[in-house]
């Protein structure tokens, strides 16, 4: 079989994933709007956003097969619109619902989130390649957001920007974080889900990265009562590691 032949092969095997994962979720979707725990929904969607990320960023690349921009796109979208239109069911109020605290309290609080999240960003950095007498590597999804500068400069915003931060918080800050919150303790329930979420991004030279931000996203849905606050604060992070990759 020629390269060309085994590349257009498996991507038809990567959209026929992507729409029986969203059929699957979908199915999830609806069964949360009947009163299943919304636990289930948010490792499902886990689950099956995991599988994917290991086969565009692990596994295809070992076959010496890039995803195209475009198809990462599609799977992309197919994964997180059952989970955000399931947002819209009986857990709206808990998810969408209005920020609790001032005008004031909310700057205030959100721009002391920036300033550790982006202080702990730099000291690591400087940790690391003291540490490790090298440079810490680039995210693989850098030269993911490149390729899709390529084609089209909002299409990585749309993905990384939007439908991640959006999704994400949704499961971790949202469906986690309520389901957990009735068993534990918040400050506990902050803690797991941070942990969980930096386990969910995969990459062990950033593991400490991505669990200070899911920290500091689990202190703000904490702290304001809603999930338009960290979905604020995932969205504009996001949209600057995008600005900031290099075409």
């Amino acid at each position: 079989m020629s390269p060309e032949a085994r590349f257009q092969g498996l991507k038809v095997v990567v959209l026929i994933v992507s729409v029986a994962g969203g059929i699957a979720l979908f199915y999830f979707t609806f069964r949360a709007r009947e009163g299943v725990p919304n636990l289930t929904v948010a490792f499902g969607w886990n689950f099956f956003y995991l599988l994917a990320h290991f086969a565009a960023f692990l596994w295809l690349p070992t076959l010496g097969v890039k995803l195209a921009p475009e198809l990462y796109f599609g799977a992309t979208f197919c994964a997180t619109l059952p989970v955000i239109v399931s947002s819209f069911g009986p857990a709206r109020e808990r998810i969408w619902g209005r920020v609790q605290w001032s005008l004031k309290e909310g700057w205030v609080t959100f721009i002391l989130a920036a300033a550790i999240c982006f202080a702990f960003h730099w000291a690591y950095v400087r940790f690391y390649e003291l540490l490790a007498h090298a440079r810490l590597p680039h995210m693989r999804i850098s030269d993911h957001v490149r390729e899709m500068k390529l084609i089209s400069w909002w299409l990585p915003y749309v993905v990384y920007a939007i439908l991640g931060p959006v999704t994400e918080e949704i499961c971790s800050r949202g469906y986690q974080f309520d389901a957990l919150r009735k068993r534990i303790s918040g400050r506990a329930t902050i803690v797991v889900t941070a942990l969980a979420f930096a386990l969910f991004h995969m990459n062990w030279r950033h593991f400490p990265l991505h669990f200070v931000a899911g920290l500091i996203l689990g202190w703000l849905r904490w702290r304001s009562g809603s999930l338009r606050i960290p979905i604020l604060f995932h969205a504009l992070n996001n949209g600057l590691f995008v600005w900031f990759v290099k075409v």
